[in-house]
């Protein structure tokens, strides 16, 4: 089974987006192209998504990112 990971939040800053997630009692703050949790990858942020990939599994978990309301 895939981890429900909650997004928390995202900051965009100098064309990076970075991204809060949270997993139980923990809290991983990435970018694209970061290892974290010992077993996680996140492949891709987009404007609308950020995916996410586990170690030998090719499933993606994909986590809708909401534009925070204007």
């Amino acid at each position: 089974m895939l981890p429900n990971f909650n997004l928390l939040g995202y900051l965009d800053k100098d064309g990076e987006r970075t991204a809060f997630l949270g997993l139980g009692d923990e809290i991983f703050i990435v970018k694209e192209g970061d290892s974290f949790g010992n077993e996680y990858l996140v492949s891709e942020i987009t404007e609308e998504l950020l995916i996410v990939m586990r170690e030998d599994d090719i499933r993606q978990i994909k986590i809708l990112l909401e534009k925070p309301n204007q």
